[in-house]
């Protein structure tokens, strides 16, 4: 696995999941041109990359193009319930 410069912990798209140490994009990745980035198609298996709504960043293995310092409100994706959900169960699916 890469190492990777640009970590998600650090963009400004990071969004909490409540009771979990994981987290999720709030990107709205229809408004880009890039595709989001890629994880570990074994962890993907186990649920524990579930991007953008549930996921381990340290199982990300390209790049994510979009990362940024700077919230660009038009970029972010508005909160919905089936979105907030799917982030609260993870893996329990």
């Amino acid at each position: 696995m890469k190492n990777k410069k640009k970590s998600c912990h650090t963009c400004a798209y990071k969004g909490s999941i409540p009771g979990n140490c994981h987290i999720k994009c709030t990107l709205d990745w229809s408004k880009t041109n890039n595709k989001p980035p890629k994880g570990n198609p074994h962890e993907i298996k186990n649920g524990w990359f579930m991007f953008p709504y549930n996921f381990d960043p340290i199982w990300q293995e390209s790049e994510c193009p979009e990362h940024s310092d700077k919230l660009d409100k038009d970029k972010q994706k508005e909160p919905d319930v089936f979105g907030s959900i799917l982030s609260m169960l993870g893996k329990r699916l």
